[in-house]
């Protein structure tokens, strides 16, 4: 059997024996999709009524024995396609063995637990290669026009594997930042915010993340944003932990506890001085990031 190549974070990409899997429908490959992710076997009552709900019995089980012709001519390569195995109880059976390479496996690998005898930076770079299989959410702009139970099953998947990415995203930003990593986990936080930018607790993250880099302004930029997804999204106000973090980046530059930031309704109050440290964002960054380092065991000097 040849090597299938499966990537379904982003758009549907399946390669066979290092070439583009041509098949003639769009259900043959919404089939062999829902084969590899649900995997063991199926009814052809459960498969026919996924793909053709529409069609009377004899129809859709012609248009499934069709359609599983197409997808085993597809994956011939002269010795068989055994990946797809059909009796009379239990139509389908896909194989997945070590000649079948799917991202989503690899993705779950890699964002696995913390183990106990795994370093913290290890742990990261794990993380790291996780974030690194997210090309889009799964299987990106693919659609069946008469087939609304398998977009339902698409739409369901779609919603666990952006539930996934965003724990991905939560703890690498975190571990990172623990490892006095705070540029770093402030990207990835923004990727967070990108990902799921009605998630507050992403808006956080990179709120604190910003402060903790010295950049306040980029701090209350990312705080203001907050408040206008929410407003006009959620027709909500953040939540209290989210103005106590961005009353400390205002403090931190110098602003009013109650000065409004972005806002353009009546005069702005007049900011009173609460002892900024002007000019020395880099060198407080860096501090910040030694204190982290130091967090998570690495020790640091520092002097003033």
């Amino acid at each position: 059997m040849g090597q299938i190549r499966m990537a379904l974070l982003g758009p549907l990409d399946v390669c066979h024996s290092g070439e583009q899997l041509s098949v003639p429908t769009r259900k043959a490959l919404a089939l062999l999709a829902y084969l590899v992710v649900d995997g063991g076997a199926h009814t052809r009552e459960e498969l026919a009524g996924l793909l053709w709900p529409e069609s009377s019995t004899s129809k859709s089980r012609a248009a499934l024995r069709y359609t599983l012709s197409c997808l085993r001519a597809a994956l011939f390569d002269g010795h068989g396609s055994g990946h797809l195995v059909a009796d009379k109880v239990l139509a389908f059976d896909f194989r997945t063995a070590g000649d079948v390479d799917v991202d989503l496996r690899a993705f779950l690998t890699a964002a696995a637990p913390l183990q106990p005898s795994e370093t913290r930076r290890t742990f990261v770079a794990r993380l790291q290669h996780a974030a690194s299989l997210w090309r889009g959410e799964f299987m990106e702009g693919f659609s069946i026009r008469d087939a609304p139970p398998f977009d339902e099953w698409v739409t369901r998947q779609t919603s666990d594997w952006r539930g996934r990415m965003e724990s991905v995203l939560d703890q690498l930003s975190q571990t990172q930042t623990d490892e006095g990593l705070v540029r770093q986990g402030r990207e990835t936080a923004e990727r967070w915010v990108a990902l799921s930018p009605l998630n507050e607790r992403a808006h956080q993250r990179a709120i604190q993340l910003s402060l903790a880099a010295g950049d306040r302004a980029a701090a209350l930029h990312a705080y203001a944003t907050c408040r206008e997804i929410l407003r006009r999204e959620l027709d909500v106000e953040p939540a209290p932990e989210t103005e106590a973090i961005a009353h400390r980046a205002r403090l931190a530059s110098g602003l009013s506890g109650v000065e409004e930031v972005g806002t353009t309704r009546g005069a702005r109050t007049a900011a009173f001085l609460q002892a900024p440290l002007v000019g020395r964002a880099d060198e407080l960054g860096r501090l910040v990031e030694a204190y982290y380092s130091l967090r998570g065991g690495h020790p640091h000097a520092a002097v003033l």
